[in-house]
């Protein structure tokens, strides 16, 4: 699987090398792509493997915060300066294919929250204008706000809740103001 080779080629320093960014991310875009066509076999090895899955999300996450790193390496194509593994990087993997399942297994019970089913329906809707738009956080409002470098895993715990909803509350913006075009310019 390429998702080792994403872990290893990590994002470009300050994002300066689309290429880069692009093969990074490649792997992850592919696992989408592999989900969706074969959902039920995903959704079969989600059930079979479900604890297992979140184990090795915590055991990843533990590892990243043991060598301080918190959040993605930025650095140059293989450059291991900042580290050889980007640990956030298969955490992300293991842990979305994990979400998968466990949203497909509690689906029903979900349903009965219709205030919080629909919130989560919505997210899923704007999902990659999420994706698509976090970078803009990234680049230009968070550095403004928090000191990322300075915060230590509590800090990215509280943190956390609040970008997501920043990052929510700019797309569902950004997809009203561009209208029919949204698709095309956020992509959703």
């Amino acid at each position: 699987m390429l998702i080792p080779v994403g872990a290893l080629l990590h994002r470009s320093w300050l994002y300066a090398n689309p290429l880069q960014n692009a093969l990074h991310m490649l792997p992850v875009y592919l696992l989408g792509m592999l989900a969706s066509r074969y959902a039920s076999e995903v959704l079969a090895l989600c059930q079979r493997y479900g604890h297992a899955l979140l184990l090795l999300t915590g055991i990843l996450i533990a590892i990243e915060l043991s060598l301080d790193r918190g959040g993605h390496i930025m650095s140059d194509a293989f450059s291991f300066e900042h580290g050889v593994v980007d640990w956030n990087y298969l955490h992300k993997a293991v842990l979305s294919v994990w979400l998968l399942g466990f949203m497909y297994q509690v689906n029903g019970t979900l349903q009965r929250w219709e205030g919080f089913y629909a919130f989560l329906s919505r997210v899923a809707d704007l999902s990659f204008g999420i994706f698509f738009l976090h970078i803009y956080l990234n680049l230009f409002i968070l550095p403004r706000l928090i000191d990322f470098p300075e915060l230590n895993w509590p800090g990215y715990l509280l943190v956390t809740p609040l970008y997501f909803l920043v990052a929510y509350g700019i797309t569902e913006v950004a997809k009203r103001v561009t209208g029919r075009y949204s698709r095309r310019l956020i992509g959703c």
